[in-house]
């Protein structure tokens, strides 16, 4: 082989039909260049549903515990109520009744 012939085509020399199936680089390079994107493009996709899955999840995750939280804050204030309404009315009646007197009929 020449060196004229590795490098490529001689002056006024034209080129050689090409085959037919085979791509040109144009082809492939732009084959591949697509391919690219739609990787690239399906890849986003995916983490953007990865994404909104994890704010799903925290937003659940938040109104569970804003949910207990209330509860909390509600147990505990019923409890202050029922002390102060307690309080207010005075001490509890007692458990056991006092004996009481019996009334004697007068007798007939």
């Amino acid at each position: 082989m020449t060196k004229a012939s590795r490098r490529g085509r001689r002056p006024g020399q034209t080129q050689e039909p090409r085959r037919a199936g085979t791509p040109s680089t144009v082809e492939a390079l732009s084959a591949g260049l697509v391919r690219l994107a739609r990787v690239t493009f399906a890849t986003g996709l995916d983490a953007a549903r990865d994404v909104g899955s994890e704010l799903r999840t925290a937003g659940v995750r938040t109104m569970r515990g804003s949910i207990t939280a209330a509860r909390d804050i509600g147990g505990d204030l019923a409890m202050v109520g029922r002390e102060v309404s307690a309080a207010l009315r005075g001490p509890a009646k007692p458990a056991v009744k006092a004996p009481g007197r019996r009334r004697r009929r007068p007798a007939a």
